[in-house]
């Protein structure tokens, strides 16, 4: 349980995340970016959001894309659909609250 004064951060990607392989955009989960700031200020006070929204992501080999895709459940396929190297757009929020 967080203390008065404590403070909390969490951050987590959007479902329009990787546009360049995910067009389709990613399902709704439990705490995606376009929900979490009114999950969190639904239990906590003096909440805020710094969304980030920019190419930071580069994949430069066939190889590395199909690890990602893998990790990220994205179809096998889309791995070799996709010019390298591959620049992807990371989209998401950080939240920070602090308990009254």
């Amino acid at each position: 349980m967080l203390q008065a004064g404590g403070r909390f951060f969490a951050s987590t990607g959007a479902r329009d995340n990787d546009p360049e392989i995910m067009f389709e955009g990613y399902p709704r989960s439990s705490f995606d970016a376009e929900e979490a700031l009114s999950i969190v200020a639904s239990v906590l006070e003096e909440v805020e959001a710094e969304r980030w929204d920019g190419t930071f992501f580069p994949l430069a080999t066939r190889d590395e894309v199909r690890a990602y895709c893998r990790h990220s459940y994205i179809p096998a396929e889309r791995a070799e659909e996709v010019d390298l190297p591959l620049w992807l757009t990371k989209r998401g929020v950080l939240v920070r609250a602090t308990k009254l």
